[in-house]
């Protein structure tokens, strides 16, 4: 995570300073750290799942997995997103922003929790409403600007996505869905 977060932060200035042949090397990394990021987060659910403490009824365990599963598809669509539009520089340039849109999540998340006291619940929905925010500023920046805002409606979409999965995760179609998800793959 830490490897994906520097990339963000690295990348534009590299673009910023013209050294683009450096970008681009770099850029070949993510062909490794994304994967490996994308396992990375699986196998977290997959320990919160048994793990659960305290212990939680199965239909909450199946529930809670509805957060990092919705985010590693996130993820990985936007990525892909953004390496099947690299050569264009401004879709490719807002997926990988959608990508850093998921990072806040974690770290916010935990943040209100242990620093603000805020329930674990509610601190959920207020980093997905506020990454839903964020994607939606994002794409009516640049219908204000008379650029392409399909990339960023693309990413508003997915951050969109999330959220409502995360809502609706105590519903049928999520429980079976993750019922079969850990006991598949888990």
């Amino acid at each position: 995570m830490m490897a994906w977060m520097a990339m963000l932060i690295v990348q534009p200035l590299l673009i910023h300073f013209n050294k683009v042949s450096i970008h681009r090397i770099i850029g070949r990394l993510s062909f490794v750290i994304a994967p490996l990021l994308v396992v990375s987060i699986f196998l977290v659910t997959k320990m919160v799942y048994f793990r659960a403490d305290p212990p939680l009824p199965h239909e909450a365990k199946i529930g809670e997995m509805a957060l990092s599963l919705s985010n590693l598809l996130a993820f990985a669509f936007i990525y892909s997103m953004a390496i099947v539009n690299r050569r264009y520089t401004y879709a490719h340039m807002r997926y990988m922003i959608g990508t850093s849109l998921l990072m806040i999540g974690p770290g916010l998340g935990r943040a209100l929790i242990i620093y603000f006291n805020v329930p674990g619940e509610k601190a959920i929905d207020t980093v997905l409403y506020l990454e839903v925010v964020v994607a939606a500023a994002i794409m009516f920046n640049d219908i204000i600007r008379r650029r392409s805002f399909k990339a960023t409606l693309i990413v508003l979409i997915a951050v969109g996505c999330m959220c409502l999965l995360w809502k609706f995760r105590m519903g049928s179609l999520w429980q079976t869905i993750g019922e079969f998800i850990a006991k598949n793959l888990f």
